[in-house]
């Protein structure tokens, strides 16, 4: 018995064949998941079973570009296998997609048992916020239900503002989660301890303000005074910094437990506000579809679809997505939901995963600690088995080891973070190059990151030396001396830690004549909040007399009501900044403030006016209140005002910074084509499942921004099932040092992701002579290159770049490679037949109403044709179709029960109820009953008609009568149309019958004319289309 020939061999086939139990695949980088992935699609399109299989079949991957790629590759493999055209039918019924499109599926056929609206549509971000600014305006907090007593809700008040409750509920999770139970009244801080501290002459005048601060609040608290606030107070030594906090947490405890109710209160009217307006969001899409499953009809429904999971990226799966997706694969009686209660698992062969904790980099989407814990439950319950692929068809031999050497002790599985799965070459792989080439520190005795921390330079200074510096090495050598094989800059990536350092190696590039494509750049447009609003400041400032701009910041920025803005130029005043305002009204009083503004920024430096017009307007409060991710919006912000620099350097006006900014965001930017013969610039985040021949890592020892925390904070616990809620800076204990290590953990998992995205060549640029790599935090601190274990990989690795291997003859294709697209100037003319190819033909698409032809996307051109209803019919005609693949047409005795079991999901049981009794009155129930008669529903074919034309399509009832040999084919409609309107009925859907008749009777060979038929459900009449007489 020969070995296999790769050492995990054992693990993929097991993957591959075995798909009738659940397995946890552990796919590091570069190990071929997509192709295993395929490879047991495939296994299952060849089973006994596969066209009761594919159908369930439920691919869930992180992008739909992904399920895309998914999707065709699998199709084309099946293809390849030669199966029948049946099987090509049933794949086509597959779901390749996004967890979020898989719940909106669902919502569309069993919403109404939410009473959910028929159209529900998903908000851009920008139209999120008007959203919000719409709600609150209708918004009364007393009349929540928060179950908290009127004297509760009247203290919290005392404590925390409205604007603080309101940002917190629109963070809370709308889902139920566990609720505190906050006592009857909120405690009083005892401050004898504060009293009484005494500390040395060094903190003495420290802990004196401190004591008369907390005696004066509490002489307030007793008094009544309302919006007292808790006091903070961080001076006077840690002992006396420990003492305060204290004594003030038991009410900072009552405090946080009275707004997560009503945070939690003000989260569910907001989405029960957006369902009202026909809005979900991708959280609510979710939460609604965990809802259904918690619904015990609704529930049982959908685990009884035999849903076949396999989730690709599961380590970038949050917590509600997870118990969406296991619960559609347990049992269709289970009860309960497995992640929180520990029930009855997943049924095996339904429910697969892929993914390599390694990698998980997106700590905001998703829990990793879920995550784990889920595999955890998973193995012990036997309800999966785990398999770890290793070998990697990337990486050359040196990358390999140099990521095992320095990945191995950062992943060390201690204190949350994850085990490293050591990655292994695959045969014959080459050896490759893993350099470290060292930048120079600045001349000029510019100094270090530490001396930048006493103003002898800035940090910013040093990132644009080291893209300067690379630029300059880079561009002394050609594509191929790197390692790239076709010789093409397109073959190279530099990946940097954080998005906004792009533009300084860009600048570099440019400057130094590298061709460089940026490919992480964030879309800034209007419909972003901090680049929207910051325009339209840098508008105004630059044209005061501009009303539709102004009263855009005034509404936007400001809060102003349009009443307000009505009423204020109703009388007669103007919308300026260039004017004293008159009055006192909201309006004046904002305009006011912008015209100080503005006279400020004139009279500055573009780039110093910018930070004091910013300071002056709050704005970065502003973003942070309205901003669905404010840490992106205040970088985006941060950004803007820096290139304020670049504007005045290069002798650019107010005018001119004012129109670039505009131009930018109203532009529809087209981003260059990924095949641009240009060295590829993104993020490491971006980079996560992509590869080049060569890979540069800049910015090693650079510190990376920490990014601003934007309070309240609220953190999903992911093993509870409730949230942690912080709603200032310091209320928790110890909240910092827990998020920095989480932090740090991250950018371990990041830099290994960084690591192992080259095929030939790793190049890491040394800017320990720029910057220590001790600040918080950077890829050098993360991986333990600035530790007193530093790795010795690193510092054996050869400081200059050797030269690259001459290219192999025929180097040894991916074996789950695509071949890349030929440049356009190499395609060929199309050969002579080409004309010839065969034209698919879809038999709905013959209708005279192509847009309700399929049953699945009926819109009833008809009764039911009314705004609202067009969705409820649609939902109808699907149940009507459930129902009928459902009966064993054999055995007409159990067709009760089977509409029973049914009944439960029709969006309109009366309805279903009366149809359903004229059906079992009808001939069509006679004539499918008929013993005579064999019955096949939702019947697939695929039939090659002409070298010109190809039929596929799918009937709804397919039957061979044997005692006249003769085919039948019969359509449902459940369109409410009267007796006058058949003929126009028969006239529509006439010649997507026939196609369907005529393409079955070729493929089973039948010598006699097929029979044709109409089934109308609200009439209970079969209708025959061939020559229009009723059956017989």
């Amino acid at each position: 018995m020969t070995e296999p020939a790769l050492s995990d061999q054992l693990a993929r086939e097991r993957f591959r064949t075995q798909t009738g139990r659940n397995f946890s695949v552990i796919a590091p980088a570069g190990v071929g998941k997509t192709r295993s992935i395929v490879d047991r699609i495939c296994t299952i399109a060849a089973s006994t079973d596969a066209r009761d299989v594919l159908p369930r079949l439920v691919v869930v991957t992180y992008t739909n570009k992904a399920a895309d790629e998914m999707r065709q590759r699998a199709r084309n493999a099946i293809l390849l296998e030669r199966q029948t055209a049946q099987m090509t039918a049933a794949f086509n019924r597959a779901f390749f997609g996004t967890i979020h499109s898989f719940c909106m599926r669902l919502l569309s056929s069993y919403g109404h048992f939410l009473g959910l609206p028929g159209e529900l549509t998903v908000p851009q971000e920008f139209e999120q916020a008007r959203l919000w600014a719409r709600f609150i305006r209708t918004l009364d907090i007393s009349s929540l239900d928060t179950g908290l007593s009127e004297a509760q809700l009247r203290q919290l008040l005392r404590y925390v503002d409205i604007q603080t409750l309101l940002t917190l509920g629109s963070r809370m999770p709308p889902h139920p989660i566990p609720m505190p139970d906050p006592s009857p009244s909120a405690p009083e801080p005892d401050i004898a301890a504060i009293t009484r501290f005494e500390g040395n002459r060094k903190v003495a005048k420290s802990v004196a303000e401190g004591r008369e601060l907390a005696a004066r609040w509490l002489e307030m608290q007793r008094n009544g005074s309302s919006a007292i606030g808790i006091p903070s107070f961080s001076k006077g030594g840690t002992d006396f910094v420990e003492t305060w906090r204290s004594t003030f947490q038991p009410l900072r405890n009552w405090v946080t437990e009275c707004a997560i109710r009503v945070g939690h209160a003000i989260s569910r009217a907001y989405r029960d506000y957006r369902i009202r307006e026909g809005v979900v969001t991708y959280d609510d899409q979710i939460g609604l579809v965990l809802q259904l499953l918690r619904d015990p009809t609704a529930g049982r429904i959908l685990r009884g679809l035999g849903s076949r999971v396999i989730l690709d990226e599961a380590q970038d799966t949050d917590p509600s997505q997870f118990r969406v997706l296991l619960e559609m694969a347990r049992p269709a009686d289970a009860e309960g939901i497995w992640a929180d209660d520990g029930a009855v698992p997943p049924e095996h062969g339904r429910f697969c995963m892929v993914g390599d904790p390694q990698q998980s980099i997106y700590g905001s989407r998703s829990s990793l600690l879920f995550y784990e814990n889920i595999r955890k439950r998973l193995l012990e319950q036997g309800a999966a088995e785990e398999l770890k692929f290793h070998v990697t068809f990337r990486c050359a031999r040196r990358i390999i080891s140099f990521a095992n050497a320095v990945a191995g002790p950062m992943l060390d599985g201690r204190d949350g973070q994850v085990s490293y799965v050591s990655l292994m070459p695959k045969p014959d792989v080459c050896e490759g190059i893993v350099a470290r080439v060292e930048l120079t520190a600045p001349k000029e005795g510019s100094g270090s990151e530490d001396e930048a921390d006493s103003g002898k330079a800035r940090v910013a200074d040093l990132r644009r030396e080291e893209a300067g510096q690379i630029a300059r090495w880079l561009s002394s050598r050609t594509p191929a001396e790197l390692g790239a094989a076709n010789g093409l800059w397109s073959s190279i990536a530099v990946l940097c830690p954080q998005w906004e350092w792009l533009d300084e190696i860009k600048r570099a590039f440019d400057m130094h004549g590298v061709p460089a494509v940026c490919q992480s750049r964030k879309v800034l447009s209007l419909d972003e909040p901090a680049y929207a609003w910051f325009t339209a400041l840098i508008t105004v400032f630059d044209d005061p007399e501009n009303s539709f701009e102004l009263a855009g910041v005034l509404r936007e920025i400001f809060g102003i009501s349009d009443a307000d803005l009505y009423s204020y130029v109703d009388a007669g005043h103007i919308l300026s900044t260039s004017v004293q305002p008159t009055g006192t009204s909201c309006v004046a009083r904002a305009l006011e403030q912008l015209a100080r503004a503005r006279k400020e920024f004139l009279e500055k430096p573009l780039p110093e006016a910018a930070r004091e017009a910013v300071r002056i307007l709050c704005l970065r409060q502003r973003i942070q209140a309205v901003s669905k991710d404010p840490g992106t919006s205040l970088r985006i912000l941060e950004t803007l005002i820096r290139r304020a620099s670049d504007i005045e350097n290069a002798g650019g006006s107010l005018s001119d910074w004012a129109r670039t900014l505009r131009e930018n965001g109203l532009a529809q930017i087209k981003w260059p084509p990924s095949n641009e013969n240009g060295v590829h610039l993104l993020t490491s985040h971006s980079a996560k499942g992509l590869e080049w021949d060569v890979v540069l890592l800049p910015f090693l020892f650079a510190a990376m921004s920490k990014g601003e925390s934007t309070y309240p904070l609220v953190r999903p616990d992911p093993i509870s099932g409730g949230v942690d809620v912080v709603l200032f800076p310091g209320w928790n204990n110890g909240e910092n040092k827990n998020s920095d290590k989480g932090t740090v953990q991250e950018i371990q998992r990041l830099a290994y992701v960084s690591l192992t995205r080259a095929k030939k060549t790793l190049i890491l640029f040394d800017d320990s002579r720029l910057f220590t790599g001790r600040n918080f935090p950077s890829i050098a601190s993360a991986a333990g290159l600035v530790s007193e274990s530093v790795p010795d990989a690193w510092i054996d690795l050869p400081a200059e770049f050797p030269p690259f291997p001459a290219p192999e003859d025929k180097p040894e294709p991916r074996p789950d490679s695509f071949p890349r697209l030929p440049d356009v100037s190499q395609v060929r003319p199309p050969p002579p037949r080409a004309k010839d190819f065969p034209e698919r033909i879809l038999p709905h698409a013959l209708a005279s109403f192509p847009a309700d032809a399929e049953p699945e996307r009926d819109r009833e051109r008809d009764e039911d044709w009314e705004e609202g209803r067009s969705e409820h019919a649609r939902r109808y005609g699907i149940w009507w179709h459930r129902l009928a693949e459902n009966l064993d047409w054999h055995d007409r005795s159990s067709w009760a029960d089977v509409y029973r079991s049914r009944r439960p999901e029709c969006p309109d049981p009366e309805r279903g109820d009366h149809e359903w009794n004229l059906f079992l009155g009808s001939e069509a129930a006679g004539l499918l009953s008929d013993p005579h008669v064999t019955v096949r529903a939702e019947t697939p074919f695929f039939r090659v008609e002409s070298r010109q034309k190809i039929i596929e399509g799918l009937a709804d009832i397919a039957a061979w009568n044997s005692a006249s040999e003769q085919l039948i084919v019969i359509d449902w409609k459940t369109n409410r149309i009267s007796e006058q309107k058949i003929s126009r009925l028969i006239e529509g859907y006439d010649p997507q019958l026939k196609a369907y008749a005529d393409a079955l009777a070729a493929i089973l060979g039948a010598t006699l004319p097929p029979r044709r038929f109409i089934y109308s459900t609200p009439l209970g009449r079969l209708i025959e289309t061939g020559n229009r007489n009723s059956a017989p």
